[in-house]
């Protein structure tokens, strides 16, 4: 009888992981439902008082955001979501140890933002029937594209002129793949920790503008609520 007490009582201390995990998920879901399509719109990521939706999400959504307090909180939870899917996406592509603390400490420097954009332009390459020079003079259909940074420095001291650099170079890649300025993070929102606000939404629009290594999880997430949107129209007749 004690011992099956005892196992009982391990039982209700044990973790309860997958809640934890399916939570996470369905508020990642309710974020992206909400906010997928004005962050695809460059022109208004950055300005909050002028959210844009799909005409039938529009009314709903303002509805809601007439309300500071639970627009701050949607913000703020849309940014935490951000965040622990890129650290989760780097630290797959990447096979270390990201998460959403350490995650700015380590893009700082710009090295592992370097290296991303040529893992980035090799896997698109590949993909490619192109050879190498070809491809890059057709820029991938991207009028504006520059090669991925090749001369950055691998050991520059965070806040450093050589993290500056790379992180410079970096963001100039961004422009050529198709990131729009009004998206764009600063040099100085990384290496000087000013906006980290700006560094994410960049990096997530990177993540839906390159298609040379698997996308964030969100991402994905976002792809397939359109995929179900077009074939709900497709049913419904409407094209």
């Amino acid at each position: 009888m004690g011992a099956a007490c005892n196992h009982e009582h391990r039982l209700t201390l044990a973790p309860q992981p997958a809640v934890l995990t399916v939570t996470s998920l369905i508020i990642s879901v309710v974020i992206i439902f909400f906010f997928s399509e004005q962050d695809k719109r460059a022109s208004t990521v950055f300005n909050e008082s002028a959210v844009r939706l799909r005409s039938k999400r529009r009314g709903k959504v303002d509805s809601i955001l007439e309300f500071p307090e639970l627009r701050e909180q949607l913000q703020h939870e849309r940014l935490a979501a951000y965040k622990e899917d890129l650290a989760e996406w780097l630290a797959g592509l990447f096979h270390t140890k990201l998460n959403s603390e350490n995650l700015v400490s380590n893009l700082e420097n710009g090295t592992l933002l370097c290296q991303l954009a040529v893992m980035i332009e090799s896997g698109e390459i590949k993909q490619s029937d192109t050879p190498l020079s070809e491809a890059l003079a057709k820029s991938f259909n991207r009028p504006n594209y520059i090669p991925a940074p090749s001369t950055y420095k691998r050991r520059a001291a965070p806040g450093s002129f050589q993290a500056r650099d790379n992180v410079a170079q970096f963001i100039d890649w961004l422009k050529g793949i198709g990131v729009a300025e009004s998206i764009l993070f600063e040099a100085s929102d990384l290496v000087d920790h000013k906006n980290e606000k700006n560094v994410l939404y960049s990096l997530m629009e990177l993540g839906r503008k390159q298609y040379g290594v698997n996308p964030p999880t969100l991402v994905e997430l976002e792809r397939n609520i359109d995929r179900m949107g077009s074939d709900s129209q497709i049913s419904e007749g409407v094209y």
